[in-house]
Formats: C-alpha cells, structure tokens, sequence
C-alpha cells in the first residue's frame, strides 16, 4: 500500500490554508451522496441484473443438447463395462464392445471439449455484456448527480460509499455543513421507472442499520 509522503504534508496544509481563505471570502456549497445506495435503489440496476441473468440461461440451454447427449453415452460405456464382466462373454462379443466403447470416447472427449469452448466463450460474451451494463449505469448516476448538483447550486460532490480500490472518498464529512444528494438522484433516475419496477421509486426510505454482533 502506497502512503502519502510525509514531505508532502506541508504542502498539504498550505493548500488546506489556501482553501480556507478561499472558502471564507466565497463560501464552497459542498454536497454528498451515498452512491452504493443509489445504485442499490436505481430500478435499471434491477433490469440489467434480470437481462443478464436471462442471457446465462439462454446459453445454459444452447449447451443442455450436448450435455444430455454426453451423459447418454458414459451411461452406455458405464453399460457396456458391465457387460464386458459377464463370463459367458464370447471373445467375438467383447472385441464388438470394445470397439463400440473405443469409438463412444472419442465421442464424448469431443462432446466435452465442445462444451468447454462453448461456455467459455459465453462467459466471455456475459462478462462483456455485464462490462458494458456496469458502465452505462455509471454514467446515467453520475448525469443524474450532475444535474441535481447544478439544480442546487452544489460546487462539489463527495462520495461516501466507495472510491479508488474500494476505499471511500470520503472518510469523515460533517454531513450537518453538507448537502445530502442521495435521495434527490435516486429520484432523478427514476422519475420514468416503469409502473413493475421492483427497486423503490425513491431513496427516501433509510435502510435499517446492521444490528451489532
């Protein structure tokens, strides 16, 4: 883990000091919000989560042919090894098994690696498909927060869930001096949601807090 210098915390200060005076001869409006919230309450979050999940059992189905047909033929080797137990088995009758086996293996290391290659490259497609999903969004949140954050006439926006590595922006804010935006983009975005949607239409039902251990 990368710490900051602490030759830079001098200059740190002086920036802290510089934007103090800044600050008390025109105030900064500073807001906030809870983007893991926002994302949680979005109902398009929700749609994507159910497009995806449709897709992985599309391609789940395309593969079930093989599948059925791979284990129809290690249920006939598995038949076929039992037979070949049998004493009474003429070496005629058990050299006509043994090439009918021989030739049920080809066909099911072919059957195995076709499987294979087909669902990675559905995983492959799915993650792509997720990839873009996530990012579209990112971007329609971060539009919504824009909008609401001019609308307010907020200079800057703090994030207080996550931020680089999944450490928040924000470790501590006095929310009494900030401007908390959740609940107005949540409403931004879904202000058009679809009368089925199953995310809330708005933020403004808090979650509960975790109950201590």
């Amino acid at each position: 883990m990368n710490f900051i210098s602490s030759k830079l915390l001098p200059l740190t200060a002086a920036l802290v000091s510089a934007a103090s005076g800044i600050s008390s001869a025109q105030e900064l409006k500073v807001g906030v919000v809870d983007y893991g919230r926002i994302q949680r309450h979005y109902y398009r979050t929700e749609v994507e989560r159910k497009a995806l999940e449709l897709r992985r059992e599309e391609e789940e189905k395309k593969l079930e042919g093989e599948v059925t047909q791979a284990r129809k033929l290690l249920e006939e080797q598995q038949a076929a090894q039992k037979t070949l137990q049998d004493p009474t088995l003429s070496e005629d009758k058990k050299k006509v098994i043994l090439q009918e086996a021989e030739g049920r293996a080809q066909q099911i290391n072919d059957l195995q690696r076709k499987v294979l290659d087909l669902q990675n490259s559905a995983n492959s497609e799915l993650s792509q498909e997720a990839n873009r999903a996530q990012l579209a969004l990112h971007q329609e949140i971060y539009e919504a927060i824009n909008k609401i954050a001019e609308a307010k006439g907020i200079d800057l926006v703090h994030n207080r869930t996550f931020g680089v590595n999944g450490v928040p922006s924000v470790a501590y804010a006095n929310t009494k001096k900030m401007v908390d935006l959740t609940d107005d983009v949540v409403g931004e975005l879904n202000k058009n949601a679809p009368a089925d949607a199953t995310a809330p239409s708005s933020g403004a039902k808090k979650e509960a807090p975790a109950k201590k251990p």
